[in-house]
């Protein structure tokens, strides 16, 4: 089933109204008022420590560009895989937590097989399948999906790829198949993948994504699973569905892979090739060589001391000192996010219970009434007693 075509509202927006702040109330209102479903902000309350987990683009201008002539780009042509590389990148944090917390199985008819998985969000109930995510991603359901094949090249370290089989690893680890960039070691997965592509086999990134968010969905709740994969995929797949995201904050991702990329792996441009940094000519300097200050040498005589190379060495660790902090905000901006969902439900469930203390307390108190009458005849009692004393 397509998609239906995005109309221009606020469905399809992806700013925040609220500023840099998610409407919570909002979005805990419309997602959790399922009619069949009343523990559903109960159940939301275990997942709220849980993170999103990471992913990188890549520079498109970089990865299509002759000067790299990046191996595989005809395969990710060819496969249309393109498309995918090119969403927004940004993701709604709470409203992903929310999908996989509300997510329920849909099986066949002979209840052998999950045909779709089903969930509740901003007041709608909608339906995800291999079919509908290649519609809403611009891709296509076709190809390999089971990824315990192709396991055919070595497992070993990234250090031993060269430059495009790197870039490809980037892709994988941080777009295809998430892993939040923890691995320096070649996963079976990525054999999978990077034999996809060595051996011109075209993998089915919709039906893989598919399976990935069922196997999260079903094993939500292992203390191993502290983390959800394709945010930005489930985000813009929300949007092309027209479901209102605009009470959220967009989250945008920082660090593309880029040129960049390959010179923090000790790759430097020779020669209009990129060789590891062990593998340069003597002599010929590593990119990342300004990455050490340099003492400054004398000006010749009658020549002005210029300040130019140290200004250039500190622009570049001014930029990484930059994009560290935007990561840590990005990460802090999270953990926020995350309390201040938690502080949300404790005031729904603290106004509930308001409700419910002062619906048991409504009505005159006429046994209280009857003990202060009785304790204040009592009183006058004891005073007549006294007063029978004095002389």
């Amino acid at each position: 089933m397509a998609p239906k075509k995005r109309s221009r509202n606020k469905a399809s927006s992806s700013s925040n109204p609220n500023g840099a702040k998610p409407n919570l109330t909002t979005i805990y209102s419309e997602s959790f008022n399922e009619p069949h479903n009343p523990n559903a902000m109960e159940h939301f309350k275990e997942f709220q420590s849980y993170q999103i987990r990471r992913e990188r683009r890549p520079k498109l201008s970089f990865l299509t560009s002759s000067a790299f002539n990046f191996r595989y780009l005809g395969q990710l042509r060819e496969w249309k895989l393109m498309p995918y590389l090119r969403i927004p990148a940004h993701y709604y944090h709470n409203l992903v937590l929310i999908f996989y917390s509300n997510a329920r199985c849909v099986f066949d008819e002979a209840k052998e097989e999950i045909k779709a998985v089903e969930s509740y969000l901003m007041g709608r109930t909608f339906r995800l399948t291999p079919q509908i995510i290649a519609d809403c991603l611009g891709i296509e359901d076709v190809g390999i999906s089971d990824e315990g094949t192709q396991r055919h090249y070595p497992l070993g370290s990234v250090r031993d790829l060269d430059a495009h089989d790197r870039i490809l690893h980037l892709l994988i680890t941080w777009s295809f198949r998430p892993s939040g960039g923890k691995w320096s070691t070649i996963r079976n997965v990525d054999n999978f993948w990077m034999n996809c592509f060595r051996q011109n086999n075209r993998p089915n990134l919709a039906r893989i994504m598919f399976i990935e968010i069922v196997d999260l969905m079903r094993n939500r709740h292992l203390v191993s699973v502290k983390s959800f994969n394709y945010g930005t995929a489930l985000s813009y797949i929300f949007e092309k569905l027209n479901i209102d995201c605009s009470a959220d904050l967009a989250i945008s991702l920082t660090d593309p892979i880029s040129e960049k990329s390959l010179r923090k792996a000790k790759f430097t441009l020779f020669n209009g090739e990129w060789v590891r940094n062990n593998e340069l000519p003597q002599g010929v300097p590593p990119d990342d060589a300004e990455d050490a200050p340099q003492a400054p040498l004398a000006p010749p005589p009658h020549q002005a001391f210029s300040l130019d190379p140290l200004m250039h060495y500190l622009d570049g660790k001014f930029v990484s000192l930059t994009t560290h902090m935007d990561e840590q905000f990005a990460l802090v901006n999270t953990r926020l996010q995350a309390l201040e969902t938690r502080q949300a439900s404790m005031d729904i469930t603290l106004n509930a219970f308001r409700g419910e203390w002062r619906g048991h307390n409504l009505g005159p108190h006429v046994e209280d009434e009857d003990e202060d009458e009785d304790e204040d005849e009592a009183g006058e009692d004891e005073e007549d007693d006294d007063n029978e004393d004095i002389p």
